[in-house]
């Protein structure tokens, strides 16, 4: 049996717990992948405990050997006309097929790669570009790969049927994905598509103590949310409910943990500070930065409920974190978020974009100690039945022997 490879683009990052918890699941089932990526990402792009030991273990195939790419490709003429042949069927303007050459380059160091450790399979975390630095090299000779689809597909990019053609297996987090990519490729599904969402290790994210819902007597009620900065996630909606909360008298605090580097440059986080001040609301939402997972945790425990107002979520890793810290979860009807919360039952759903929807499923927990410790313990059974952080590391596991 031959090892796994396992393909994480510019690791690690903040967001990149969630691939840590996989990886450590593989571990404990006698799998010990072999680290790959694209780019090293800054420094302090991820905050959390793994950071370092993450960044000793991975190779990094870009920039890649030019000499050494260049004649492992010149030694395998066959395998180099079939990932010809793939890169002439990509889409796109000229810049971007010169661009997927530097891919092909980058290919050849994965199957030289593959070759030193004995990887067999890679398993890429991304269905963009890094698939088709998979593809390249499956075309090469090299070892298969299965692709794990984190986002609705045109996030992807270009190519999709080609990437998943030649992929020997895809995993994907929830049913809307499946019935999209079902219905949009068609013809060109690997042999196995196959529902496992990426979740969380209930039996490290658990209470010291039991919840204690919030009443009046406990001071300021404290609302956590966490997630990287970005539009998508919806943090001037959420900060304009603290608002409104605020001007009904309502004595609520918001802490925002996460950051922007994934943003780009930062102006995501200036919008929210400026709508804060300009709300006057900086004594009542706070925004720290990245935290690790510990630290998350910690802040978890601490708060009354978490609260996600975000316009588009593939699945909400973060709220199945929070469920399973047994907290109350108010969070938007966006994405995969309904495939883990049954409204009034494990938590509350309200519309994207709607401060007011917000504000007023927050008031409900306020004014209803009984429903905010019903969501607490009806959230934390849905994660330990339903998304296990092991269910996508075994579908990897017995997928990539198959």
């Amino acid at each position: 049996m031959g090892r796994l490879g396992y393909l994480i683009p510019e690791f690690p990052r903040q967001t990149h717990i969630l691939f840590w918890r996989e990886i450590e699941q593989l571990r404990a089932m006698g799998v010990d992948p072999v680290m790959v990526s694209t780019r090293r990402p800054p420094a302090d792009a991820c905050p959390h405990a793994f950071a370092e030991e993450g960044r000793r273990i991975t190779t990094y195939l870009f920039p890649p050997p030019v000499v050494a790419a260049t004649v492992f490709l010149l030694l395998h003429p066959v395998g180099l006309v079939r990932a010809l042949r793939s890169w002439l069927k990509l889409s796109g303007t000229l810049p971007r097929k010169v661009r997927a050459l530097g891919l092909l380059l980058c290919a050849a160091q994965l199957c030289r790669l593959a070759r030193k450790t004995g990887v067999t399979h890679v398993h890429v975390q991304s269905c963009a570009d890094s698939a088709i630095l998979t593809l390249f090299a499956k075309r090469l000779g090299g070892p298969t790969y299965s692709m794990t689809m984190l986002n609705p597909l045109p996030v992807h990019g270009p190519d999709q049927r080609l990437k998943w053609r030649h992929a020997k297996f895809c995993i994907l987090l929830t049913k809307q994905m499946h019935e999209e990519v079902t219905r949009s490729l068609a013809g060109d599904l690997p042999p196995a598509v196959i529902l496992a969402p990426l979740g969380v290790d209930h039996t490290k994210y658990k209470r010291s103590g039991p919840y204690t819902p919030w009443t009046p007597a406990a001071g300021p009620c404290r609302i956590f949310s966490c997630a990287r900065l970005n539009p998508c996630k919806g943090f001037d909606v959420l900060i304009r409910a603290v608002g409104l909360l605020r001007d009904t008298g309502r004595d609520v605090k918001l802490l925002i943990a996460g950051e922007d580097f994934d943003s780009g440059n930062g102006q995501f986080r200036r919008n929210l500070e400026e709508l804060r001040s300009e709300l006057k609301l900086n004594d009542r939402v706070e925004m720290p930065g990245s935290m690790s997972a510990d630290a998350v945790m910690d802040h978890l425990e601490k708060s009354h409920m978490f609260a996600l107002a975000s316009h588009e979520e593939p699945l909400g890793v973060v709220i199945l974190e929070a469920m399973a810290m047994s907290i109350p979860v108010a969070a938007t009807r966006a994405g995969g978020v309904p495939e883990i919360i049954a409204d009034d039952q494990n938590g509350l759903l309200v519309p994207p974009a709607n401060p007011q929807a917000m504000a007023d499923a927050i008031g409900r927990y306020l004014d209803d100690p009984t429903l905010a410790a019903a969501c607490s313990a009806a959230g934390r059974q849905t994660v330990v039945d339903r998304f296990g952080s092991d269910l996508s590391a075994k579908v990897i596991r017995d997928e990539m022997t198959t």
